[in-house]
């Protein structure tokens, strides 16, 4: 890994006009630095995108080719990079969120469609389903109870859901269609429950 110094200094201007005259008096402004890490990737000539970060530093995403291909969710810890695999009969898999128990969330694919996983140091790789009759789902958030929100879809749509510790799914609201990839925008995880953006609920508070 290789680590840089960046001193970060805003600077504040006050402008006055007089006579048409504009005068410019710099402010002065507190310091922050801050260490830059590179995190690396999964092989030599690869790429890394980081998603998330614990309150341990632990780091969350994916790693693959430049052209996306071998693509695999990765855990950076301070022991290094950590390939997730995938589920099985994927080729693919990314991770999105981390708790501060070391659970990861993510999405692999399998030889049917996209599914939504749940990552642990004991259990590995874990598919967390689907509602009934749908095919396909992503984990975008988890906190730090274990409850993990993404989405589920199939023939009807595209629907919000919430994963339990115990495996439990439930359906929070039915979303309008759209693209997947745009619903990790919309749908949050908070230790006091789970909610999504814009949306007013007494069900969703208490999930």
């Amino acid at each position: 890994m290789r680590a840089r110094n960046i001193a970060k200094i805003p600077l504040a201007l006050a402008v006055l006009g007089l006579a048409g005259v504009i005068v410019l008096q710099p402010v002065t402004a507190q310091v922050n630095t801050y260490t830059v890490v590179e995190l690396g990737a999964l092989t030599e000539e690869g790429v890394g995108i980081a998603r998330d970060i614990n309150n341990s530093g632990h780091v969350v995403g994916k790693s693959g080719g430049e052209t996306g291909t071998d693509t695999r969710a990765v855990l950076w810890t301070t022991r290094g990079k950590e390939n997730l695999g995938t589920l099985l009969s994927g080729d693919y898999s990314g991770a999105f969120a981390i708790n501060n128990s070391g659970e990861v969330v993510g999405t692999s694919n399998t030889d049917t469609a996209l599914r939504a996983f749940r990552w642990t140091r004991r259990d590995g790789l874990q598919d967390l389903g689907t509602l009934f009759e749908d095919n396909g789902s992503e984990a975008f958030g988890i906190n730090n109870g274990g409850k993990a929100v993404g989405t589920s879809s199939g023939s009807t749509g595209i629907r919000a859901v919430l994963w339990k510790p115990d495996g439990t799914i439930t359906n929070l609201v039915t979303l309008p269609g759209g693209e997947v990839r745009d619903l990790p925008l919309v749908v949050a995880a908070h230790d006091d429950g789970v909610d999504l953006d814009g949306v007013e609920s007494d069900a969703l508070r208490r999930a």
